[in-house]
Parts: structure tokens; sequence; C-alpha cells
């Protein structure tokens, strides 16, 4: 299995509908995850030698755009195997079916059997070993860069009798060398028609090659318009963002601007209330005094008086306690206040940071816009370079095809009308080129004015952005210093105050109430937003004004007094009563009822004393929740510090932002200098396409001209009677200028191509793939195409006519059951000079082998007899793959 080869070639293909022209088509041949080769379906003489040497390998055909190679139009992966086990003595034309997906592309059909699902690839296979007696037969397709470590050598022997009349002459190249000292008509007559052959297959190669490029470069240009229209659709997606940036900021800074106003106001109101709770204390520390010695005197009053009883203790203990109540009420509404306020802060924190998140995006959007540019960028370098390329290649062939002219006109005086008539049509293409060259420069201008006002229009861009910067930096400043002043407020004053209020409450038990209402104030100040508690504390301040108020603290230090003489009342009596059994003599005989008295004043007493120890604890729990609202006011402090934090965070942000923006804009204005500079090529080698194109037509015209002037024989051909497909066929031989001959079996060969012709429906028609085409259209279709390669053949091997050319040898050869070689009819299946050519691993299945010649030396001897000899040595080099 190591020496088994498999030559293959891509004959034709069909899609679904006519999205890409078959010229601008490539197809890249893998085994084994390995690439081997990228065959292009713009020419028709290419073909692939592939060793067989994996069994479980599979071959994979990927067919895609040259110029946009993810739009794939399908692929298929034939296994090694299935060429293996295809047992054929000659070569086969299939039809394959592409799929669509790599991962998924195993040809599951038979090896032999068409396909008939479009899009559909056509491939002309051979199994062979590898050394095969094959025709002499070689192209003139340069070797890649790469080459092979082997070389294969073949040596042609030709045997030619000359005439009297004829010269002696030595081929080298397409130009020919006159060595005899005379000339004759026919001599003249044949190197005139081989030139004109020879030239107008070259025209005719350069023509398709230009379609092919042409297409290209229309591809290319579309690719070009389709970036064009989506860098306008993101440069007006980044103006909307600009205006949603714009938008946000304002709604920033309203914010900021509230929150400033807002902390002003509490720090304030807060400041305010201290100052007046101060005043407070200190204006009642004298009546603290002087009630504590109000209940001393009622704990001596309730020991002292009988009927302490009637005393309406119960009912202001009541009412102590609902007191109580209420605070207790009023200060978990003012938590619940206090926690809404808490869950707005952080609402308004995470827009800050969702509105910092948008801001990202749109960097990191900008940033893949610029990375895509580059790309384009690139691709654009890559193919400017490419057009260089093909502009060198076209210049090269100029300058050959004006050498050739030069040396026809040196050896051929009857064509100096023929030159001087294309070099009048070379000034006037000239010409044109001229006035063309000046509408460019006009088109390149209008492109220039487009490019200046996109550049302005990010320009404007860009001093927006900046704009919105410098706003954002001024109100972050602001902030900061709103928060420096309220940090030295707070160190200075806050802390001190409240600390001393706290040791002041703890101390005093009538200041309890007076908390009270000073707590019941504030939380009704964080109620109303901070709005009504700064409208409270400004009506606090004004003792006068508040009437309401100012009852209320009466009301409750009249109510404390009471309770604090009728304790001081009961604990008399009750000393009273102590000191009177003391001194009595006569303990024995104190009256029972006296005792009763005493116990009861004890019990009021007990009463009395757990009233004041509730009353302490409810001080105490004011004092508690006095603390509480100090560690809230430190949590909103640390907020406070955090949202500065954040600002300057921020601030440091959009300074990096200003510093990329800047680099960003240098980088497009570089990119639309290249983009400029791209499009004055693209427009220059427009030109110079339009004109090649106009050269080429009317040297094709000038083709066709010479063309109906020359005389080409015609094969005589006599049909089998009895035979309606051979007779029809020989109607249409006479007047065809490509050579018929017959195969036998209804096959025939067409030049070099091998068909099959039946008559159905009355009409002589031809099989084409997997159809049929009637016989006059097959003729006109590729009729040109086979005359151009029979006349490479013809050149190349050196004769001066087609009908000179064993057809039959060449495109059977390497099947042929004789072993015949083309020139020499030795039944022994060798050359006339025992030698036997060697088969290279690029032989065309046809028989005209395609490998790349690097070098060919040919030596003509004369024998004795008369005759020449003809010795061609070439030597050959194969692309590694």
């Amino acid at each position: 299995m190591d020496n088994n080869l498999l030559i293959l070639d891509i004959i034709g293909l069909k899609q679904e509908g006519t999205k890409y022209r078959n010229s601008s088509l490539t197809c890249q041949v893998t085994m084994g995850g390995k690439k081997l080769s990228d065959l292009s379906l713009a020419r028709k003489d290419h073909q692939l030698a592939i060793p067989l040497k994996d069994a479980s390998a599979s071959i994979q055909f990927n067919i895609f755009p040259m110029t946009n190679p993810k739009n794939r139009v399908g692929s298929i992966s034939i296994p090694v195997q299935s060429f293996l086990d295809y047992h054929s003595t000659g070569t086969t034309d299939q039809w394959f079916t592409l799929f669509d997906y790599l991962e998924d592309d195993t040809f599951d059909g038979l090896l032999g059997e068409n396909d008939s699902e479009a899009p559909m690839i056509q491939l002309r296979y051979l199994v062979g070993s590898g050394t095969i007696t094959t025709s002499k037969y070689e192209t003139k397709k340069e070797s890649s860069p790469v080459k092979k470590s082997y070389t294969t050598s073949t040596v042609i022997t030709t045997t030619k009798t000359l005439s009297k009349s004829s010269t002696k002459s030595s081929t080298q190249a397409s130009t020919p060398v006159i060595t005899s000292e005379t000339y004759t008509v026919q001599t003249l007559t044949k190197d005139l028609r081989d030139n004109m052959n020879n030239l107008k297959g070259d025209l005719r190669s350069e023509q398709a090659d230009t379609h092919n490029y042409e297409d290209s470069r229309v591809e290319q240009l579309a690719h070009l318009e389709n970036v064009h229209n989506e860098l306008q659709e993101e440069h007006i997606n980044d103006q909307v963002r600009g205006k949603e940036l714009k938008r946000l900021d304002k709604e920033i800074s309203s914010e900021i601007n509230i929150t400033m106003a807002d902390s002003e106001n509490e720090k304030s109101s807060l400041q305010r209330q201290i100052e007046y709770t101060d005043e407070l204390i200190q204006e009642k520390e004298p009546i603290l005094a002087e009630k504590e010695q109000k209940k001393l005197e009622l704990e001596e009053i309730v020991a002292q008086e009988p009927d302490i009883n009637q005393m309406n203790l119960s009912q202001a203990a009541e009412n102590l306690r609902a007191e109580n109540e209420n605070l207790k009420n009023k200060f978990v509404d003012s938590l619940g206040l206090v926690k809404n306020e808490r869950e707005e802060k952080v609402k308004v924190f995470n827009e800050h940071a969702d509105l910092v998140n948008s801001y990202n995006e749109l960097v990191l959007k900008y940033g893949n816009l610029l990375n895509k540019i580059e790309g384009e960028r690139n691709q654009a370098e890559n193919e400017r370079n490419s057009t260089h390329d093909e502009i060198d290649k076209e210049e090269s062939n100029k300058v050959n095809l004006e050498h050739y002219v030069k040396t026809s006109t040196k050896a051929y005086d009857g064509n100096k009308n023929v030159t001087d008539a294309l070099r009048e049509d070379l000034n006037e293409l000239k010409q044109h080129y001229s006035e063309f060259e000046q509408q460019i420069s006009s088109f390149i201008a209008s492109q220039t004015d487009e490019i200046s006002s996109l550049q302005h229009e990010l320009k404007l861009q860009a001093d927006g952005i900046a704009s919105l910067q410098r706003e954002l930096s001024s109100s972050a400043t602001k902030i900061m210093e709103l928060h420096s002043g309220v940090d030295e407020q707070n160190a200075a004053n806050l802390n001190a105050k409240l600390s001393s209020l706290i040791t002041t409450l703890v101390t005093a038990d009538k200041s309890r109430r007076q908390a009270q209402g000073l707590l019941e104030n504030a939380q009704e100040g964080w109620s109303s937003k901070l709005k009504l508690f700064e409208d409270e504390a400004s009506r606090m301040s004004r003792e006068n004004a508040n009437k309401k108020h100012a009852a209320e603290i009466d009301r409750l230090l009249t109510k404390l007094d009471k309770l604090n003489r009728e304790r001081n009342q009961v604990a008399n009596a009750r000393d009273r009563i102590d000191a009177r059994l003391a001194t009595d003599k006569v303990r024995d005989a104190i009256d029972e009822g006296l005792l009763k008295e005493k116990e009861q004043l004890t019990l009021k007493h007990k009463w009395a004393t757990d009233e004041m120890q509730k009353a302490q604890d409810d001080l105490e729990e004011l004092v508690k929740l006095l603390s509480f609202k100090k560690d809230l006011l430190a949590n909103q402090q640390e907020q406070l510090e955090q949202l500065r934090i954040d600002i300057e965070l921020v601030r440091v942000k959009i300074t990096e932002c200003n510093g990329t923006i800047a680099d960003l804009e240098a980088q497009i204005q570089e990119l639309n200098l290249r983009i400029e500079e791209l499009l004055r090529l693209i427009a220059v080698r427009d030109s110079e396409i339009e004109e090649l194109q106009k050269q080429l037509d009317d040297r094709m015209k000038r083709i066709h001209e010479l063309e109906s002037q020359l005389d080409i024989a015609r094969t005589s051909y006599v049909a089998i009677k009895g035979d309606q497909v051979d007779e029809m066929l020989a109607k249409y031989i006479k007047n065809c200028p490509v050579p018929v001959k017959r195969l036998g079996g209804g096959f025939y060969l067409f030049g070099l191509r091998k068909i099959y012709a039946k008559i159905l429906n009355g009409k002589l028609v031809v099989g084409v793939g997997g159809g049929y085409m009637v016989i006059d259209k097959f003729i006109e279709t590729y009729s040109e195409q086979e005359l151009r390669k029979l006349r490479r053949i013809a050149k190349r091997e050196g004769v001066s006519s087609i009908e000179e050319l064993n057809l039959e040898a060449i495109a059977l050869g390497p099947k042929s059951s004789t072993g015949r070689s083309p020139t020499a009819k030795s039944p022994t299946g060798k050359s006339p000079k025992g030698k036997t050519t060697t088969f290279s691993s690029k032989s065309s299945i046809n028989g005209t082998a395609r490998s790349s010649m690097s070098s060919t030396t040919k030596k003509v001897t004369k024998g004795a007899n008369g005759m020449t000899t003809t010795t061609m040595t070439r030597t050959f080099r194969s692309t590694k793959n």
C-alpha cells in the first residue's frame, strides 16, 4: 500500500444559486489534519498526487471564496480506504455532494456513482502505483518556493524527416530561431501560424486571469463598503452613547447636590439640637437638686401620714408606664425611617456603580471597534501587497510582450503593418489612461472630503466627553470640601456634647422626661426627611414660641414633684411610727391597729421604691437609645467617607479614560490616513484593470481577424455505415476545428477530451457531467478550450500542426494496454531509443503531465540517411505538500 498514489483533478462545481463565481473560489485539500494544497477553481490545468499510506485517514475538500474564507460553499471528506477498495483500470469522473459542516462531512456513498444534490464538486481521479510509464508531455507551470527533495528526469527522443526545401531549426522556448540562410513560403507560413497560435493562447490565458482578478477585486470592494457602513453605524452609536453619558452626568450632579444639601441641613439641625439640650440641662440642674430635697421630704411624709392609701400613686405610675410605651413605639418608628433612608442611600450607591459600569462597557466597546478597524487595516494592507505583486507580474508580462513584438518584427518583415497598428492602439490606450487618471483624482478628492467630515465629527464627540469629565471633576471637588467641613465640625462639637449629655442624663432621674421630649423631637425630624426636623429644632430654639412643649415639660415636672412629696410623706410617717414604737415603754400594750398601719406604710414605701426603680430602668433604656443614635451618626459618617472615596476613584478613572481617548483618537487619525492611501491605490488599480481590459479586447479582435485568414486543415472523417450516431456526428466533424477520433461503443476523443455521444429525441447529444448537451452547443462551448490545449502541446513538442499529434496516445496513454509511446509506434511499448519515461507524482489523468518544469535541454542531430533526431531532456521538481 506504500506505493499507491491517488491522482485527482477538480473539473467541475455546481452551487446552490449563483452567490459566487467559480473562478473566485478555491479548494483546500487536507489529509489527516495536514494541509496538502490549495487548488484554485479559476484554473483548469491543476491536479494533485497524494500517496495513500494511511488507510485510516480521510482526504477532505473544503470549498470557500478566496477573499472571504469564512463564507464556505461546502466540504466533503472521502476515506482513503474507499479509494484503496475501488477497482478501476482508468480515470473516473464523479460528482460528490458537499456538506455544510466540517465536523460531519464524511462521504457515505459509493465511488463511481454520481450524487445529485447541490452543491456538488466533480472530481477526476485515478488510483495507481508509484512508477507508471507515461507520455512525455509536461506543463510550464512554475514550481512553488517549497520544493521536494527529489527530482524526476524525463528523456524524450523524437525523429522527423526533413524535406529539401525545409530548414533545419532548433526551438528553445516560444521564439523561433532561424538557422538557414534562405526562406520559403511554407516555412514562413508555418512559423507565422505557430506564433499566432501561441499569441492567441497567451492572450486568452491572460484574459481569463484578468477576469478572475476583476471578480476578486469586486468582492474586495464590496467587503470594504460593508466595513465602511459598519464604521458609520458604530459612529452613530457612539454619538447616542455620548448623549446618554451627558444625561447621566447631569443626574449624578443633581443627586450629589441634593445629598450635600440634606447633609448640611442635618448637620445644622443636630448642632442646634445639641446646643438647646445643653442650655436645658444647665437651667434644670438647680431644679433637680431642689427636687431631690423634696424627694427626701416626701419619704418622711409617707412615714407620718395615716391616709396614705388615698393617694393617687397608682394612677401616676400607670400614666408613667403609658408614656414609656409611647416612647418605645416612637423609637421603633424612628428606626424604620432610619432603615428606609439607609436603603435609599444604598440604592443611590448602586445607581452610581451601574453608571460606572456602563461607562466602562462603552470604553471596552470602543476598544473592540478599534481592534476591528486594525484588523481591517491589516487585511487591506495584505490586499495592497498582493495588488503590487499582480502589478509587478503584469509589468513583467508587458515587457515580455514588447520583447516578443520586437523579435517578431525582426524575423518577419511582412508583419510590420500589424505591429504599427498595435502601437497606435497602445497610444490610444495611454491617452484613455490619462483621462481616467483625472477622473480618479476627482473621486479621491471627494473621498478625502468625506473622511475629513468624519474626523471632524469624532473631534466634536471627544470635546463633549472632555467637558463632561471636567464637570464631574468639579462636582467631586465640591463634595470633598463639604465632607471636610462636616468632619471638622463633628470632631470639635458633636462627640463632646453628646458625651456630656449622656453623662448628665444617667446621673439625674428627672432629666429622663426632658430627654424623652428631646428624643421625640429628634425622631419626628428623621421621619419628616430632615426638613421637618430642621423646622422643629428651629422652633425649640425659640423658647417663647413653643408653648406646647413648655407646658408638657411643666406638667411632667409637677407630676414628678407630687410623686416625690407623696413618697417623702410615706417615709416620714413610717419613721414617726418607728420612733413611737422605740420610745414607748409599754410596747406590749401597743394597739394591734398600729402594727397593721405600719405594715401598710411599709408596703406603700416598697411600692414607691419599685416605681422609682422602674423609672430608673426607663432612664437607662433611654440612655441606650441615645447611644444607638450616636452609633447611627457614626455609621452615616462612614458612609459619607466611603462616598467621597468612590467619587475620588471615579475621578481617577475619568482621568485615565481621557488619556485612553486621546491615544485612540491618534490611532483613528492614523487609520484614516491609511484608508485614504488604500483608496487611492484601489482607484489606480481599477484604472489599470480597465486599461488592460481594453487592450485585451483589441488584441482579441485582432486575433479573430487573423484567425479568419488562416486555413486550418480539416481531417477527413469516414462514418461507419449503419451507425446512426457515427453518421450524424460525421456531419458536424467536417466543420469542427477540433480533431475527433472514434473509440467505439459510442465513445469519441474530442481533442484530448473523452466524450460519450448518443441520439436522444432525434438529436445528437453529448454527456457532460450528470446530464447531456446538444452537439452544436457542446462544440461551441468546448472547442476553444480543446484547441488551446492542443496548441500548447504542439508548441511544446515542436510540431507544426495539431494534426501531427497522436491524440489517442496522449489522452489514453496511462491506461493503454499496448504501452505505446505517443511518438513511436513500436509494438514493444517502448520509445524508439528503448528508454522508458518515469511517472511523475504530478502526472495528469488524461496523459498530459502538469508538474512544475525547472529546465529543458533539447539537442538536434542529423544522421547520414537524411533523418533528424531530436533529444529533449527535462527535469521536474514537484511541490512538497
